[in-house]
């Protein structure tokens, strides 16, 4: 089978040539990548606190190392708010920029269609029935955090004067540590008329080889759960549509950066509820004292939203996991000390 770990054809979305999708052939036998000793000693229990965490190293470092790890984190936060008064609303902006850092620009105007929380995902629908909200003016915040807000019309009948959708991306929350990342969520979570909409929960895998080969064989021949939609492009494998409320997205990380190492992103996109219930199940777990990294990577692996089985059952919970992700899993209570 062809490594696609080192195909040049197989490149990045924001740098690929070819919007189509890529499909590769595989039959279960060629996916079977955990069958002799070497590749089993290739797994293990990897999740650890990082030197990521303490400032003094960064992914890309990392990166050029030798050793196998995890790098668990959160990728990606977006929030809605209904604020009553000017005062609320330049206390929330204040609060976000103390937060998450950067300085606030000058507002400009804009027609910005962004799903609202109560979306339902029937394509069928106008953009107005799906929940889709226009938002008139957005504010950038120096650092890359997008602000988007909007005065009702007189046909909403609203008691708030603003509606609100902050956005803060991968490249902000990457400039905080992991328990960094934790406190910000749990002070917006505090914060009143504030509703999470989208959470991103990202592991990193530094020098696992045949990884991305692994999980597009279990595309390629349907050996997941989760999802009844999966796509190729570029580098990075979908397990479900871009409509749903949850999806996972798996791609090199080192191809699209242009770096010579070998590095996986595992990506875990979660709206709406799920988004909300994710991070109510991880601050729990945080909370019962289980490692913060840990306690991540075990809300981004959950089968509730994605599984990796061989189907040789019709029912889910007769089908035996496969062995490469039931290595690959992170264990509750590990010894690995709180951060």
């Amino acid at each position: 089978m062809k490594n696609i770990l080192d195909s040049g054809d197989f490149l990045p979305d924001d740098i690929s040539d070819s919007s189509s999708d890529i499909h590769f052939s595989a039959s279960h036998n060629e996916c079977d990548l955990s069958g002799s000793e070497s590749n089993k000693k290739l797994f293990g229990h990897i999740y650890r606190t990082s030197s990521v965490l303490d400032g003094h190293s960064t992914p890309e470092t990392l990166a050029q190392q030798h050793s196998q790890l995890a790098y668990p984190h959160i990728d990606h936060i977006s929030f809605t708010s209904n604020l009553p008064t000017q005062q609320d609303y330049q206390a929330l902006i204040t609060l976000v920029a103390n937060t998450f850092g950067g300085i606030p620009g000058s507002p400009y105007p804009v027609k910005t269609q962004a799903k609202a929380p109560q979306n339902t995902g029937n394509n069928n629908r106008t953009k107005k029935e799906r929940g889709y909200q226009l938002y008139s003016h957005a504010i950038d915040f120096s650092n890359g955090i997008h602000l988007e807000y909007s005065y009702p019309t007189k046909a909403d009948n609203s008691p708030f004067a603003l509606k609100m959708r902050f956005t803060v991306p991968g490249s902000v929350l990457g400039q905080l540590s992991v328990l960094q990342q934790i406190q910000a969520l749990k002070t917006l979570l505090a914060t009143p008329n504030v509703t999470l909409t989208r959470v991103d929960l990202s592991i990193d895998f530094f020098n696992f080889p045949e990884l991305l080969a692994k999980f597009e064989c279990a595309r390629a021949t349907s050996s997941f759960f989760g999802a009844t939609k999966t796509r190729v492009v570029g580098s990075t494998i979908y397990f479900g549509s871009k409509d749903s409320d949850k999806q996972l997205r798996i791609y090199d990380k080192a191809l699209q950066l242009k770096i010579n190492s070998q590095w996986l992103r595992y990506e875990l996109q979660l709206r709406n509820d799920y988004s909300i219930k994710a991070i109510d199940a991880l601050m729990k777990l945080i909370n019962d004292g289980e490692n913060i990294s840990v306690a991540i990577a075990l809300i981004a692996t959950d089968e509730k939203y994605f599984d990796f089985k061989d189907k040789t059952n019709k029912k889910r919970d007769r089908c035996k996991r496969s062995d490469w992700w039931e290595q690959l899993l992170p264990q509750k209570n590990t010894t690995v000390g709180k951060i």
